[in-house]
């Protein structure tokens, strides 16, 4: 079963991973037209643009395209921000808006403002560093202090501004504030926020249980017993908290029932049976990652169900001698699951999930001692609301 559930997952990196070569993800977001139109929908979202970007506007069967020459500006929900950049003909991540604009792509800069030209902040590679002694960091910090001369406080921290995001933000800002107080210059940085969903699942549960009777006291001790297979339920409730909706941390509460029974002979002659029957309140907490290829994602999980008894008994028949045997009333393990996201709406999404489970259960110190391993396939849906 377990080697089943593996190959399940490999056959899924190896679908994911052909589906992740188209090179974009699906993001909701919106463009702003020159006309000032605003189209809404699931925008393809790329490291780099070029100069065209796709859009499925809410409601509309497929992508449309538009040039830099037709936009204005692109938005996404988790923060990102484009602007068209004519003298380099592709859209720029814009960083900063203002009285000076900061944009941004791969590894250099750009700064441009109001009616003049964008001018490039680089720097160089750091074998040319080795041999210039550090005088690279020098050409980008000159240009900006001569941008910035209008503000002479701001312009000497130019001096010693590093070359990176949030220290030319921060830079560019109080430019902005300096040059135009009343303006309020905007910052376009990815959101770090957490969004979060809930939902219900329901579905069916293969079980089986193995049960190792330690009692080696008597006769009928000593073995190990893999009960009879069940086919249950399980149903719950849970929380998910994803991090750009990628990574995430859920923990549920779910219901579900495990039993199962042996019947034999010792020796060929003595009648032995096992019956084990729990109804367990699970919360299990696990990581997903999704991968973010579209309307249908898929995802993987991992983490560690912990039950509490709502029920658990057990007993073992020996020539017709009932004992009980004395379950604890939690138990622990190890959870694994592969499934499919289709996403109707932002808030909403339908998921069909398959889950591996392995718990274990003590018996309590004052019985015989032993354990109950449980083992649990899940087929099961879920809907976010």
């Amino acid at each position: 079963m377990k080697k089943t559930f593996f190959f399940f997952l490999l056959s899924m990196l190896f679908g994911i991973s052909s589906g992740y070569s188209q090179g974009y993800n699906v993001v909701n977001g919106f463009l702003v037209l020159n006309n000032g139109d605003t189209l809404r929908g699931s925008l393809k979202e790329r490291a780099n643009l070029g100069n065209t970007v796709s859009i499925q506007t809410n409601g509309a069967a497929g992508f449309s395209d538009f040039t830099i020459d037709q936009v204005r500006a692109i938005s996404y929900e988790n923060g990102s921000y484009f602007k068209p950049m004519p003298s380099e003909g592709r859209f720029l991540l814009c960083l900063v808006e203002g009285p000076m604009d900061l944009y941004k792509f791969q590894d250099y800069y750009f700064v441009q403002k109001k009616g003049e030209a964008p001018v490039k902040l680089d720097k160089v590679s750091a074998k040319e560093a080795a041999s210039n002694k550090g005088r690279e960091d020098q050409r980008f910090r000159a240009l900006l202090k001569y941008l910035m001369s209008d503000c002479p406080k701001v312009q000497q921290q130019a001096e010693n501004v590093e070359f990176g995001d949030y220290a030319l933000i921060r830079l560019i800002e109080k430019y902005n504030a300096c040059k135009d107080p009343a303006f309020k210059s905007t910052s376009h940085r990815k959101s770090l926020k957490l969004t979060v969903h809930k939902g219900i699942r329901g579905g069916v549960a293969f079980h089986h249980s193995r049960l190792n009777d330690q009692n080696n006291s008597l006769a009928s001790g000593g073995r190990t017993v893999d009960l009879s297979a069940q086919t249950t339920f399980s149903a719950g409730i849970w929380l998910n908290l994803a991090f750009r909706n990628q990574l995430s941390f859920q923990p549920e509460l779910l219901f579900i029932r495990k039993k199962g029974s042996f019947s034999g002979k010792i020796s060929g002659i003595y009648d032995l049976s096992y019956d084990v029957d729990q109804t367990w309140l699970q919360l299990p907490l696990c990581v997903y990652y999704t991968f973010p290829l579209g309307k249908t994602r898929p995802f993987l999980s991992a983490g560690l169900p912990f039950g509490w008894a709502m029920k658990s008994e057990g007993s073992k028949n020996f020539i017709g001698n009932i004992n009980p045997i004395p379950l604890k009333n939690w138990e622990y393990g190890i959870r694994g699951s592969a499934g499919l996201e289709f996403k109707m709406t932002p808030k909403r999404s339908f998921y069909l999930e398959y889950l591996y489970e392995s718990t274990y259960v003590g018996f309590k110190i004052y019985g015989p001692a032993g354990h109950v391993k449980n083992f649990t396939h899940h087929v099961s849906a879920r809907v976010s609301f």
